[in-house]
């Protein structure tokens, strides 16, 4: 609405203009000559300005008849020639009505207008997946947008998205950073931040990203994409303690098949690289009856303290007729605990169709045992056993 009041406000101005140059002039056919050409340059500046802002044919159409309309309008009212003024007033007099008028338009195109918008256009509808030439110079044109408009978050967004498809990590997180000033804490902007700001630090989790991590996760405790690059960054910079945390939290998780045993694959590695007294209670599973694919049932592994209360560890994962699943400090549901000193506890194993730990169809509880011994359970769980028979 703003842009095509922008273009009615030119239009309307330079139908006063051909109205106060046509008054200075003694002969209506001189008028009528200057109004045509007045109205061919108005209408050239009003198509101009409709393929800058992007407005609808139509529209454009719309605004060139309504100043035609206004130009004859004028014509007929001042068909009557005026008192004759002398050559230097007259003169004097569209000087200054051309110099107040271009300044007016010139300050509206400021305002509603973008010297870049052709260039951004063009580069948007030709831009190919491949095209990295046309993708530098369409981010050097939304950079000068940018610098113009620092208000306009899409402008931001688009360039951010521009300068990771051209590896420039450090100024698409720049980028991500002017788009969150403006947007506030938003979990898509966070992520995609905190995703450009990973690469440009070489994959390693700075001050910043972490801030970054910790709002998201503060929302979404179980984010997949927050909790994989966290991982990762605790991969390389050895923290396997914390990166097997990350992990274990992520695996409770849906998610593909492949992706999951990618996922395990590299927690049982971080596991192994933490070493020491690492306390953990090794759970073998074996489910009787259980069907393979979508239809899978969800398999809770826990550990209970002796006394009761809210489990220690849970681990949760699509049941196989076999697996085994590791409890330790990863899979703890208090930050700092430790299963070292948590004293005796059991081994608790259910199957539930939705993944609720709650509402359950089987279960197998072992004795007690000591996670700072190490220790191996064996439990077995039968998947055709119903609520019923289980006295649920």
């Amino acid at each position: 609405m703003g842009v095509w009041l922008g273009a009615l406000a030119l239009a309307v101005l330079g139908v006063l203009y051909v109205a106060h140059g046509a008054r200075r002039r003694g002969a209506n056919e001189q008028r009528r000559h200057d109004s045509q050409a007045v109205f061919a340059d108005r209408a050239r500046e009003i198509q101009a300005e409709g393929l800058a802002q992007g407005l609808p044919a139509e529209q454009v159409a719309a605004l060139e008849q309504e100043l035609a309309l206004e130009l004859l309008a004028g014509d007929d009212v001042n068909a009557k020639p005026p008192a004759t003024r002398g050559p230097a007033r007259q003169t004097l007099a569209v000087l200054v009505g051309a110099t107040a008028f271009g300044a007016i338009a010139l300050g509206l195109y400021a305002w509603w207008g973008d010297p870049q918008a052709p260039e951004i256009l063009s580069a948007m509808e030709t831009l190919a997946e491949d095209d990295s030439e046309e993708a530098r110079a369409l981010a050097s044109a939304l950079t000068i947008r940018a610098a113009r408009r620092p208000e306009d978050v899409n402008t931001w967004l688009h360039l951010a998205g521009l300068r990771m498809r051209l590896a420039d990590y450090d100024g698409a997180a720049a980028a991500f950073a002017s788009a969150h000033q403006l947007v506030g804490a938003d979990e898509q902007v966070d992520l995609a931040w905190a995703q450009a700001r990973f690469l440009a630090d070489g994959g390693t989790v700075s001050a910043t990203t972490r801030e970054i991590a910790g709002r998201v996760l503060a929302k979404t405790p179980n984010h997949p994409a927050m909790l994989e690059l966290l991982a990762m960054g605790d991969l390389r910079a050895g923290e396997y303690a914390s990166a097997a945390r990350h992990l274990a939290g992520l695996l409770r998780q849906e998610m593909p098949a492949e992706r999951r045993r990618l996922l395990a694959n590299t927690l049982a590695l971080a596991r192994e690289r933490q070493g020491g007294d690492r306390a953990f209670v090794s759970v073998a599973v074996t489910v009787e009856g259980v069907s393979a694919g979508a239809d899978a049932p969800w398999l809770m592994v826990f550990l209970r303290p002796e006394t009761g209360g809210p489990p220690l560890a849970v681990a949760r994962q699509p049941a196989h007729t076999q697996q085994t699943v590791v409890l330790d400090d990863a899979n703890t549901m208090v930050v700092g605990s430790s299963l070292a000193s948590s004293g005796s506890v059991r081994a608790v194993a259910r199957l539930s169709s939705d993944g609720s730990a709650a509402d359950f169809q089987a279960e197998a509880v072992s004795e007690l045992v000591d996670p700072a011994t190490r220790p191996h359970v064996d439990l077995t769980l039968d998947a055709t056993e119903t609520k019923a028979q289980r006295g649920g």
